[in-house]
């Protein structure tokens, strides 16, 4: 708080006395740390290997870029069809990225 940042941790469920907390910056905040968990898989970037920093960067790009490309070719891994009579019961069906 010294430093100006608030707090979007959001409470434990059973607190009695609930705090306000933003589920949007939250969910921005956990997607951002899911992605330097995700460049921290790189050993030449957990290493710091690179001494000059422009070179340090040129690296984050290309991990960023790497990891962008892993997400957009990535399909899910199932896609559930509801058949034509309306009822519950629900087909799965393997979906393959096309190439």
């Amino acid at each position: 708080e010294r430093s100006g940042a608030t707090s979007v941790i959001p409470p434990r469920r059973n607190r009695k006395n609930m705090r306000p907390y933003d589920k949007g910056i939250y969910k921005t905040r956990n997607l951002v740390e899911r992605f330097f968990q995700k460049i921290k898989n790189f050993r030449r970037i957990a290493t710091r290997y690179e001494r000059l920093s422009r070179n340090d960067m040129a690296m984050l790009q290309l991990v960023a870029t790497v990891i962008w490309i892993k997400e957009l070719r990535t399909p899910p891994s199932y896609l559930d069809c509801r058949n034509a009579s309306g009822n519950d019961s629900v087909k799965r069906f393997q979906v393959y990225a096309t190439r």
